[in-house]
């Protein structure tokens, strides 16, 4: 290889290769500084150095960037300098280069990135966001729902924020105010423990852990913030009474398609309102049985629902506007409005109640009515446990693991004669109505 003093004239003069081999112009002035030129008339800087013993070739960068040898004389000396150091130059740049580029990735991971991007990496590798990369593989379709709708709470106010610069106070300044927010205030609980605030603190805190996990952040910003903040889930005991029941039902009567057909099923079965306004056909082919896959349920479980004759009466009567969702109002997914139609029935059990106050109720406490009815009516607790579905009590534990009993018949005969005693506290089967006292079930929460 030729040796030259290299000028800036000698460096623009130099004539590329007629052949197509590479052809590099040594530096006299600086031994292992040289500018290599291809038969394209490419001009590239170059320098070689000894690291631990081992020979390095580096490439400085191209004349066309680095267009005056003294620069680029002075980048190769640096590079030799580090060498006799012990530091090996090209390493020490591809980590930086590589620090750079987290960097600026960094400065594009905001929190709503990190709820729903999906992207390809270099080498063809595809990364996605919480909801499609953890929720949908983790969580049921009606949890994903549930999950979606907690996460558009918190964007407002976390949604453009950097990953790495979300802090305690920020997540702190958002659960304060949905508490101090709260849109729909409970009768009769003004001041009690705020469940939205608890729900998006429990979410925030599975998504900024799998973050943790997936390497987007260090330190999860809710690490050290108290799950109590906003009170303690609190046992409900709420039942309604006889006359509450009459008073529901007639008021389901009064509201109409779809609430009326959902409301009264909830009561007939003690299914979650999810699973019934989200019934499908395809679950109702078995005669007088309603079949629900494990993706539709809270424990992951199918389960199969008996259906007393007052239920298949509704069921049997119900028009059929989609092929798909029982109940639907748009022919694109399950019904929606569980809070109007509430309000509207909350009016009309008051009109007929009279005098009388309505205590607050929620649509959850039907399951609980219902499973207290049926207790109260003589139902074993281990019947009513299978009937909502529940892994507790008999099936908790090691016991759940070799009891697999389903309990068919028994079922049965409990959720017909369910069916049965409403008819009689609405009217329909007598006057001979039971009158149903609080039973503990083993303390059992109804969820």
């Amino acid at each position: 290889m030729p040796t030259i003093k290299l000028t800036q004239a000698a460096a623009t003069r130099l004539k590329p290769p007629t052949n197509c081999v590479n052809i590099t112009h040594w530096d006299s002035q600086l031994p292992g500084f040289g500018l290599r030129i291809s038969s394209k008339n490419r001009r590239t800087w170059i320098c070689m150095y000894r690291v631990g013993g081992k020979a390095v070739m580096e490439t400085l960068g191209t004349m066309a960037v680095t267009p005056k040898v003294d620069d680029a004389r002075n980048l190769a000396r640096a590079s030799m300098t580090k060498a006799r150091a012990g530091i090996h130059p090209v390493a020490q740049r591809r980590e930086q280069e590589a620090a750079a580029e987290q960097a600026a990735k960094a400065q594009q991971k905001t929190f709503a990135w990190l709820i729903e991007h999906t992207e390809q990496g270099k080498h063809g590798e595809v990364t996605k966001g919480f909801l499609a990369e953890y929720a949908s593989r983790n969580q049921r379709l009606s949890t994903q729902y549930e999950t979606r709708r907690t996460l558009n709470r918190a964007l407002p106010y976390l949604g453009y924020k950097l990953l790495t610069e979300i802090t305690r106070s920020d997540i702190t300044e958002l659960l304060d105010d949905v508490a101090a927010k709260r849109r729909r205030q409970r009768k009769d609980l003004q001041g009690g423990p705020n469940g939205e605030a608890r729900a998006i603190h429990a979410t925030l805190n599975t998504v900024f852990n799998w973050a943790v996990a997936e390497q987007h952040i260090a330190v999860s910003p809710m690490a050290t913030l108290s799950k109590s903040r906003h009170g303690k889930p609190q046992d409900r005991e709420r039942t309604l009474s006889v006359e509450e029941i009459k008073a529901f039902w007639a008021a389901c009567d009064q509201i109409g398609w779809p609430f009326q057909q959902i409301g009264q099923l909830l009561l007939l079965t003690g299914q979650r309102a999810a699973e019934v306004s989200g019934m499908r056909w395809s679950e109702l082919r078995e005669a007088g049985r309603w079949t629900l896959p494990g993706d539709r349920v809270k424990n992951g479980r199918a389960h199969t629902v008996f259906l007393s004759s007052q239920a298949r009466a509704i069921i049997d009567g119900l028009p059929r506007l989609d092929d798909e969702y029982v109940f639907t109002t748009t022919g694109r997914g399950a019904v929606t409005g569980f809070s109007v139609a509430k309000a509207k029935v909350d009016g009309l059990m008051q009109a007929r109640l009279g005098d009388r106050t309505l205590p607050h109720w929620t649509w959850h406490d039907l399951r609980r009515t219902t499973a207290t009815g049926m207790a109260e009516n003589g139902t074993a607790p281990h019947i009513v446990e299978s009937v909502l579905n529940h892994i507790s009590g008999h099936k908790a534990g090691i016991r759940g693991v070799y009891n697999r009993a389903a309990y068919g018949p028994a079922r049965e005969a409990a959720m017909n004669s369910w069916g049965q005693h409403i008819d009689r506290v609405i009217g329909r089967g007598g006057d001979n109505v039971v009158v149903l006292r609080p039973v503990d079930l083993h303390k059992t929460a109804i969820d």
